[in-house]
């Protein structure tokens, strides 16, 4: 079962901090798993505004502590996902 985190603008467009969930597969086919729950809000945050299958660069994605940047890698299932969109400010 995956734990999954959102964090910063994330958590506005799901509704939620946490969720658990069943899946095994790739990042890049979690992000379109969880576009079909959480909808337009989730996929205008988490895909890039003109390419709508690519990633949005300041999405950040850790994938048990490691920043995962471009990669896709395969999930077994029983990893802790943290979404997060970094703040900065001056």
């Amino acid at each position: 079962m995956l734990t999954i985190w959102f964090l910063s603008g994330l958590k506005e467009a799901v509704g939620r901090t946490e969720v658990r969930l069943d899946y095994r597969g790739t990042v890049s086919g979690l992000l379109e798993e969880l576009g079909k729950s959480y909808g337009q809000r989730w996929r205008e945050r988490v895909f890039a505004e003109d390419a709508p299958t690519r990633r949005n660069p300041f999405v950040k994605i850790l994938v048990n502590g490691e920043d995962i940047r471009d990669e896709d890698p395969e999930l077994a299932g029983d990893e802790t996902l943290i979404f997060f969109m970094p703040v900065a400010g001056g």
